[in-house]
């Protein structure tokens, strides 16, 4: 919501002036970026046309933004990959809560926003977290 304020803030600084200020750059998305460059094309002076070197450059911008967040995508599904493959090898585990109040043979491990939760024989469930303890 900060970041939709900022570009409307910033349209209707861009009436007195062509450029946006500084430190809106820093703090859009590639959809805030989009609002906020074609707010500046339609309050733009006719009389005085954006340079088309700024326009390239504010365009090279958006590229760049659009290939970090698609990086970060990649690199999140990747980073899913490696939590999959890792747990697959704690299953026919032992594993013990930190409290030691639970405890079985892991049957299956399910992935959640969470964490992973080992599945038991006994049928209870165990997030794997810190202090969590896995055995042969």
């Amino acid at each position: 919501m900060t970041a939709l304020t900022t570009v409307g803030a910033a349209a209707t600084d861009l009436q007195a002036s062509p450029r946006p200020p500084a430190s809106i750059g820093t703090a859009l998305d590639a959809n805030g970026f989009l609002k906020m460059l074609v707010a500046e094309l339609q309050y733009q002076d006719p009389t005085k046309p954006m340079d088309s070197t700024q326009l390239v450059q504010q365009f090279s911008s958006m590229s760049e933004v659009e290939q970090a967040t698609q990086s970060n995508v990649k690199l999140s599904s990747i980073l899913d990959q490696l939590s999959i493959g890792q747990a697959s090898g704690l299953i026919g585990r032992t594993v013990g809560s930190p409290d030691g109040s639970q405890s079985g043979t892991i049957e299956a491990i399910q992935i959640t926003a969470g964490g992973a939760v080992a599945h038991l024989s006994d049928g209870t469930r165990l997030l794997l977290s810190q202090g969590v303890t896995v055995g042969a």
